[in-house]
């Protein structure tokens, strides 16, 4: 009797150690088990992105739940594009970390990461670059740009957007083709550096013959005439300069619509050899004059050598006029 009783007191407390041990261990169990749910669609926002990024994670383990999330699946794509996830390329990322947790993974049917962008039109590009170049060509009244590069609409990570335009390489030239390069910045960390080549053509008025002018010949207003011309590929600092042309004569045989300019003009004699001349001394509080004979023929500004007639001494003198020459004292 008192053996069965004991037997009996065993046994009852054997059942109650087994009915308290299944749910410590269910409880365990359930504590070290995490469930990923993946998100049909979502955005990320730099180069790479995490766990915590595409996905809702549940479960009590809260420091292994953080740690998930700050797991790296993979790159993300570029600014406007998506990727599709898997489930074994995730299974992938987390067996070798995690290989001792229990991780339910519930994926869509088609889940995708896409990258946050901003789109920039190929209109906005062609706008920014024209701009730029515009600025630059300011002093000319008749200037025409044109883009030659096939452009395309770009996206950019998101983030405060800026830009900075620069031609590429150097021209001696005033216009043709130059290529500029448009670089996009966001956050002030270059995103996208786009080429643009750029046709320029510069037409400004420029004084011409009218006529053929014989080399030696005095120009005239009525020689001349203005018309629009394409100066592209003249070098920068080109300038018509029609107002230092009349009155000078021709180095050589100008043809009709020849444009005129100093290299092919010059100013005219006003003092032929062996003509009489006044010779002027001048200081501040000094002022002499006598005569003398050119010794050389020369234009206004020319320095020549003359003879004074009484004394025959040679003197060197600026010629002021075809009377005139004078030495500064």
């Amino acid at each position: 009797m008192f053996l069965a009783h004991t037997f009996n007191r065993c046994l009852f407390t054997l059942v109650l150690l087994v009915c308290f041990a299944l749910p410590v261990q269910a409880q365990d169990s359930d504590f070290n088990r995490v469930e990923i749910r993946i998100l049909p669609d979502s955005v990320v926002y730099g180069k790479n992105y995490l766990l915590g990024d595409i996905a809702e994670l549940d479960g009590f383990d809260m420091d292994l739940i953080q740690k998930l999330a700050q797991t790296k699946i993979g790159r993300s794509p570029l600014p406007g594009r998506s990727l599709v996830i898997s489930k074994s390329m995730i299974k992938s990322r987390l067996r070798r970390e995690f290989k001792n947790n229990k991780i339910d993974i519930i994926i869509p049917r088609k889940a995708l990461v896409s990258r946050a962008s901003i789109l920039v039109k190929k209109e906005q590009i062609a706008e920014l670059v024209l701009q730029e170049i515009k600025k630059k060509y300011e002093q000319f009244d008749h200037a025409k740009f044109k883009i030659k590069t096939r452009l395309k609409d770009q996206y950019i990570p998101k983030g405060t957007v800026s830009y900075t335009v620069s031609r590429l390489g150097a021209s001696k030239k005033i216009g043709g083709n130059s290529t500029w390069t448009l670089d996009l910045k966001s956050d002030e960390k270059s995103a996208k550096k786009i080429f643009v080549t750029v046709k320029i053509d510069v037409v400004e008025e420029v004084v011409v013959a009218n006529g053929e002018i014989t080399k030696g010949e005095s120009i005239k207003q009525k020689d001349l005439v203005k018309i629009k011309k394409n100066i592209s590929g003249k070098r920068w600092g080109y300038q018509s300069e029609p107002d230092l042309v009349v009155g000078q004569t021709a180095k050589r045989h100008i043809f009709k619509n020849e444009e005129l300019k100093n290299s092919i003009v010059e100013k005219p004699k006003v003092l032929e050899k062996g003509a009489p001349v006044k010779l002027v001394y001048r200081s501040e509080n000094l002022y002499l004059t006598n005569m003398a004979i050119a010794l050389k023929s020369g234009r206004v500004g020319d320095m020549i050598p003359v003879k004074t007639m009484k004394s025959k001494k040679t003197i060197f003198a600026t010629i002021v006029d075809d009377k005139h020459v004078e030495v500064a004292l």
